[in-house]
Formats: C-alpha cells, sequence, structure tokens
C-alpha cells in the first residue's frame, strides 16, 4: 500500500484567513468557494466588471452609465450616468462599417449624486452599446 500520497500535497485543514489569503469565498450556506482560475493562474484579485448599459429615454436622450436594477423591476439607478451626443457619422466603408464620432457631458449635472435612480417608464430602450463605446466610457470614467 502506497500511503507516500499524503505526503505530497499539504492536506492539513486550513484556517478560515489562509483559505481567504488563497482566495476562496465562503458562500451562504458556509461551503468554500474555488477561487476564479484562468488558464491554469488563479486570480486572487478577481474584480467586478461594471454592467455599461446605453439607455434610451421617451425624450430621445441617450445616456451612457452603469445600470443596476431594483428588486422589484420598477427602478434603475444609473451610476456616473454621461449623455452620449452624436457629433458625426461618416459613410459605410467596403465592409458596411460606419465610422461615428461621440461626445459626452456629464447627465444632470446639478446633481448632487452620481447615482440616480429613474423609473423604468421613462425609458424606451437599453442595450448593450458597442464595445469601443463602453471603452471610452470606462476611459473617461476612470481617468
Amino acid at each position: 500500500m502506497n500511503n507516500n500520497y499524503d505526503r505530497e500535497e499539504d492536506n492539513s485543514p486550513k484556517t478560515y484567513d489562509e483559505m481567504i489569503a488563497a482566495g476562496y469565498e465562503m458562500s451562504g450556506e458556509g461551503f468554500w468557494i474555488p477561487p476564479q482560475e484562468m488558464d491554469g493562474v488563479v486570480d486572487v484579485s478577481v474584480t467586478e466588471i461594471p454592467v455599461v448599459k446605453l439607455v434610451v429615454f421617451l425624450n430621445g436622450e441617450q445616456v451612457l452609465a452603469e445600470v443596476e436594477e431594483s428588486m422589484d423591476g420598477k427602478k434603475l439607478t444609473l451610476k456616473n450616468p454621461l449623455s452620449v451626443m452624436l457629433q458625426g457619422v461618416t459613410e459605410a466603408d467596403d465592409n458596411g462599417d460606419y465610422q461615428t464620432t461621440v461626445s459626452y457631458g456629464a447627465w444632470l449635472p446639478l446633481a448632487a449624486d452620481r447615482d440616480i435612480v429613474v423609473e423604468r417608464g421613462s425609458i424606451i430602450s437599453i442595450c448593450d452599446p458597442v464595445q469601443s463605446l463602453v471603452d471610452s466610457y470606462v476611459g473617461e470614467t476612470n481617468g
């Protein structure tokens, strides 16, 4: 019988602090959730990626913001909303792609809080913006 497998790895119980330091999270039921892995590398600095949406209001305003829905689904919180203004559109190239130029402005610039709650009934559409707009928004709000 080969008992060396026990000696090759440290199978001793870990303390709570050791598990947290190793990237594990505790579920509400008391189970340990392993750290997220990418290509075999453990990422203990997992950060939340903002959910950036393009929100179109009944009055035609287009707002780019991190969006969170209320528990009842009747309201949305727009975090750091920016008004998006279309400056120009070029004609389609051979691939059918258009080049657009946009500018940003603070949406409700006189509001004291940059987390603004809106009623869902005031919104026509919520959609995923093109990736270049998301990248530009993240750069605008972080730097």
